[in-house]
C-alpha cells in the first residue's frame, strides 16, 4: 500500500516533467540517449555518429548546461540510440537532470530525468533497494491489526487496547531498596506509606553526611499494564542550611536502563501532595521483575542532617489484558459478599442471601417480593418488601375514599337521600340541580326515566 501510494505521486510527477526516467541519487548510472535521425530527412537513424563527452551537456535541478564529468564518449548507436554513462558528480543534485545533444548530421536530442533519494528510488524498483520509510511502516502497522512494539516503541497493541477496556487501579509499595546507613537511615518501613494518616516513613543522611538514595518498588501484576501516575504526600527538609541542597524524585526507564527525573524537592517544613505522569516504559515488560515500578529518591548533594519524610505514596496504573478488568472486580467482590455478607463489604447484588441475577431469574416480575431502592449513599440503601408494602398502598386510599364516600360511587349508596350522599354545591350537585338535590326522584329524574319520558318531570326549583 505504502509504495503504491508512493509510485502513484511519482507517476503523476512523470506526466507534469515530461519526465523520461528516474536516477537514483550519486549513483553511476547508464542512461540511452535516442533516436538520432537524420537532419534532413529526420527519419534515417543515425548509426555512427562520434560524441566525446564534451558534447554532451548537463542542466542540473535549472542550472546552467555544462559538459557532463563523466569522460566516456557515446557508444552502440544502435537504431540511432546510443549509450550515455554519467558518474556520482552528474547525479549529484536531487531535482531534473537536463541531458542536450546537438550533434552534426542528426537532429538535436534532449531528454529529462528526475534524480531521486536513495529510498525513493528504491521504493520504484524491484532490486535489493527498498524504500526505508520506518515511521510510516510502523503507523500502519499500528492500524492494520499486525502490531507494532520495539524498545522505543511508543505503546505496544495490548496496552493500547488496555487503555479501551481495562480498569485504573492504584497500589500501594511492595518494597524498598536501600543501602543503610550508605542510602540513608529508616524511621519504620515503607509500610508506613500505605496510608494517608500522618505517620511518615522518614529517610535520613547521617552525620558522616552520607547520601539518601533509595526506591520503592510497585507492582502492576503484568508488563503489559500501563503506569499512568506516581502520587506522593510528604516533604523533603534541609536540616543543613545554606548548603541548599535539593531531592530528586526519578523513575526507573526499563526500555533505556535509566533513571529519568520526575521533580526536584525543595526544602520545606511540611507536607506537599504531588501527581506525576509516568510511561508505558516505566514498567518491567518480563523477566523476573515484570510488571514491576521502581521510584527513587535521592540526594543531588550528600550531606549531614537530610531528611524526606513520606506519608503517603501509591501508584496508579491501568489494568488490561491479562490483568484486572472491571467485570472480574464485579465477579469477585459478588462471590465475596456472599461467602462472608458479615463482613465489611456491602453486596448490593444480594438479595435474600442469593446473588441478584439467580434471584431475578428464578422470578417474573409480577412474582417479585422485593425492589431496592435507594438514595445517594451506600448506607441509605435499603430493601422494601412489597408484599406488605402492596397491602398499605391498597388499604390506605381505600380508607381515603370511604371518609368522603367517594367509594359509593361503585359501592351501595349511604342512602337514597341524596342530600345525604351528595351536597348541593358539590359539582355533581349544580350540573343536577339549580337549587336543592334532596328533591330528586329516580323514577323520574334518573337517566333512564329521562329517555322513557322525552317531556321530561317538572323542572325542579
Amino acid at each position: 500500500m505504502k509504495r503504491l501510494i508512493v509510485i502513484m505521486f511519482l507517476c503523476l510527477c512523470v506526466n507534469a516533467f515530461a519526465i523520461d526516467g528516474w536516477i537514483q541519487q550519486n549513483t553511476n548510472e547508464t542512461v540511452i540517449l535516442g533516436g538520432f535521425y537524420d537532419d534532413i530527412d529526420g527519419v534515417t537513424a543515425e548509426t555512427g555518429l562520434t560524441v566525446t563527452y564534451t558534447e554532451v551537456l548537463l542542466s542540473k535541478d535549472g542550472a546552467a548546461m555544462a559538459a557532463k564529468a563523466e569522460t566516456t564518449s557515446l557508444a552502440d548507436g544502435t537504431a540511432g540510440f546510443y549509450t550515455c554513462l554519467l558518474n556520482t558528480t552528474d547525479t549529484a543534485t536531487l531535482g531534473i537532470l537536463l541531458i542536450h545533444v546537438n550533434e552534426s548530421g542528426a537532429g538535436p536530442v534532449t531528454q529529462s530525468y528526475m534524480v531521486v533519494a536513495t529510498n525513493v528510488y528504491g521504493a520504484m524498483t524491484s532490486d535489493a533497494r527498498t524504500l526505508s520509510v520506518t515511521a510510516v511502516a510502523n503507523l500502519e502497522d499500528t492500524f492494520d491489526g499486525t502490531g507494532y512494539f520495539d524498545d522505543v516503541a511508543p505503546a505496544t497493541q495490548v496496552q493500547v487496547a488496555t487503555l479501551a477496556g481495562g480498569i485504573a487501579l492504584r497500589t500501594a509499595a511492595t518494597g524498598i531498596n536501600i543501602d543503610e546507613p550508605n542510602g540513608g537511615e529508616q524511621t519504620q518501613t515503607y509500610e508506613a506509606t500505605t496510608t494517608h494518616d500522618g505517620s511518615y516513613h522518614e529517610v535520613a543522611s547521617d552525620d558522616a553526611g552520607n547520601d539518601i538514595d533509595f526506591y520503592y518498588t510497585f507492582n502492576t501484576g503484568d508488563g503489559d499494564n500501563l503506569p499512568v501516575d506516581f502520587h506522593f504526600v510528604g516533604y523533603y527538609e534541609d536540616n543543613n542550611p545554606p548548603a541548599n541542597s535539593t531531592m530528586v524524585v526519578q523513575v526507573y526507564d526499563f526500555s533505556a536502563a535509566t533513571w529519568v527525573t520526575l521533580v526536584t524537592l525543595n526544602d520545606s517544613s511540611g507536607d506537599i501532595t504531588l501527581d506525576l505522569p509516568l510511561n508505558v516504559h516505566d514498567v518491567d515488560p518480563s523477566g523476573g521483575t515484570e510488571g514491576e515500578v521502581r521510584i527513587r529518591f535521592n540526594l543531588t548533594t550528600p550531606e549531614v542532617t537530610q531528611n524526606v519524610r513520606i506519608d503517603y505514596a501509591n501508584l496508579g496504573f491501568v489494568s488490561g489484558a491479562g490483568g484486572l478488568t472491571a467485570a472480574a472486580v464485579v465477579n469477585e467482590w459478588e462471590t465475596q459478599s456472599q461467602a462472608d455478607p458479615t463482613g465489611f463489604h456491602i453486596n448490593l447484588l444480594e438479595v435474600e442471601g442469593v446473588d441478584a441475577t439467580t434471584y431475578w431469574e428464578s422470578r417474573s416480575l409480577a412474582a417479585a417480593a422485593y425492589f431496592l431502592f435507594g438514595s445517594d449513599t451506600v448506607a441509605r440503601v435499603t430493601l422494601v418488601d412489597t408484599t406488605t408494602a402492596n397491602s398499605d398502598m391498597v388499604g390506605e386510599p381505600s380508607t381515603a375514599l370511604s371518609d368522603i364516600n367517594l367509594d359509593h360511587l361503585i359501592n351501595i349508596a349511604v342512602n337514597t337521600d341524596l342530600n345525604t350522599t351528595m351536597h348541593d354545591n358539590s359539582v355533581l350537585g349544580f350540573l343536577y340541580s339549580i337549587s336543592d338535590v334532596a328533591a330528586y326522584t329516580r323514577t323520574t329524574d334518573s337517566i333512564q326515566a329521562q329517555q322513557e319520558n322525552p317531556q321530561g318531570p317538572p323542572i325542579i326549583d
